[in-house]
């Protein structure tokens, strides 16, 4: 399964972000996960939130995390 990870931590904000082709989140899935990244990310001034991926059509799951420093 092709997928991606990139982060850019020498310049305000960190950025983190992952995305793959999967088949996505279902929307009877758990979400206790990404609570704890928005919860942390949050804590340290930042943002986490999920989306769509990249595979065709939008399939699987792209997720990003944010803090300030």
């Amino acid at each position: 399964m092709p997928g991606s990870l990139s982060a850019m931590p020498f310049r305000p904000p960190f950025l983190k972000s992952a995305a793959d082709d999967g088949v996505g989140i279902p929307e009877s899935g758990r979400r206790r996960g990404l609570k704890n990244l928005k919860r942390r990310a949050e804590s340290l001034g930042g943002d986490s939130w999920h989306g769509p991926g990249i595979g065709e059509n939008g399939g699987g799951t792209t997720v990003v995390w944010e803090a300030p420093h």
